[in-house]
């Protein structure tokens, strides 16, 4: 690492699996919460430069853009929503529930494909019984919401009884659709999913979350990678199981494997070549204990090598409740890692050493 750039004040990046780099490699969006909606805002690490952007009223926590950077999507809670980032234009409504259905449904939590030209979003119903009944006895209560914004369409690519989050294309390939059965991790023995409109038009539960040691582990935090039809998650320390750390899983349902071995690992990461990743903790890295024991107010970040699993620590910091959580992403340009620290309330950039990080990923 080369220095520590801290963002703008009181901002926060985006969630693990959204992108919000701008198309030069480096300079990325951040967020600000005020007056009842969020202000977006670019800046630039290598220069320190901040640009405002514009403001959106009422809308959710987390956003995510396309590549070209021209298009955010969101969602305010009743609509799946599309804005020109940058202008003085209001969003474009994409979806919004029909006539005698508002109120009823909640919609969160949404993506942008990287050529900008699809969307999803998790829909839930917010009424105590299901809305559909199955013959079989279970009661839908989650859909998975896509739009193509060149046809128009909105659909239900998949209906679920249980709570469908962490919707995001696959950056390898837009026809997958990575996803989580959210839930106390615990409690979820089938928590990584994804959809194909041929291949897996009913959804794929895609890993037996069983280790070696045939004891369960507790996973989540996907994040489907650039290079491969696969995702990155975290195996928890608190599982039972041993086999903790940073995973691979593929999509169909077959492949995986434990890339790096951690009792602390909570969010993770992966660059575009797919040749590393980060991840943050829960507590220090190098402390005993296993997941959350003696974890206080502590997150680390670290570089892992995907090939060895060989890992490099890159800084300390905080974290608190939503949206400080450290959420590390690696810039498209492969020269900068970027996350919240909950302490100063702002985003930091840690510039990456080319030639350290190639030896890194050479040793």
């Amino acid at each position: 690492m080369r220095r520590v750039v801290t963002g703008p004040e009181s901002t926060y990046f985006a969630y693990t699996h959204a992108n919000a780099f701008l198309p030069d490699g480096r300079t990325h969006v951040v967020a600000r919460g005020e007056n009842g909606g969020i202000s977006f805002i670019a800046f630039d690490p290598q220069s320190g430069r901040e640009r405002a952007l514009g403001f959106l009223k009422g809308v959710d926590l987390y956003y995510s853009i396309s590549d070209d950077g021209r298009t955010l999507a969101e969602t305010d809670g009743r609509r799946l929503l599309a804005w020109e980032l940058g202008s003085k234009n209001e969003p474009r409504v994409l979806f919004r529930d029909p006539e005698g259905e508002e109120g009823k449904w909640a919609i969160n939590l949404s993506d942008i494909s990287a050529d900008g030209r699809s969307f999803v979003a998790m829909r839930r119903f917010r009424g105590t019984k299901p809305y559909k009944v199955l013959p079989d006895g279970r009661g839908l209560q989650y859909q998975l919401l896509t739009h193509d914004l060149r046809s128009g369409r909105s659909e239900f690519a998949m209906e679920a009884d249980w709570w469908i989050n962490h919707v995001h294309f696959s950056p390898h390939d837009p026809a997958w659709i990575s996803m989580a059965h959210e839930g106390d991790a615990d409690k979820i023995p089938d928590r990584l999913w994804a959809w194909h409109a041929k291949d897996a038009p009913d959804g794929r539960m895609i890993f037996n979350q069983t280790g070696p040691d045939g004891l369960p582990l507790y996973v989540g935090h996907e994040r489907a990678m650039f290079d491969k039809p696969a995702c990155v998650c975290i195996a928890y320390g608190a599982s039972p199981s041993a086999a903790t750390g940073l995973y691979e899983i593929g999509f169909d349902g077959k492949s995986s494997r434990l890339v790096s071995a951690s009792d602390r690992d909570w969010h993770c990461n992966i660059s575009r070549d797919g040749k590393w990743a980060v991840v943050d903790t829960t507590g220090p890295h190098d402390a005993p204990g296993r997941g959350w024991e003696d974890a206080g107010r502590v997150s680390d970040v670290l570089a892992v090598n995907m090939r060895t699993g060989a890992r490099a620590f890159l800084h300390r910091s905080s974290h608190s409740k939503h949206p400080y959580h450290p959420h590390p992403h690696i810039s498209p340009d492969g020269r900068w890692v970027v996350f919240n620290d909950s302490d100063s309330r702002r985003t930091l950039a840690l510039e990456i050493d080319p030639s350290a990080l190639k030896s890194f990923l050479e040793a």
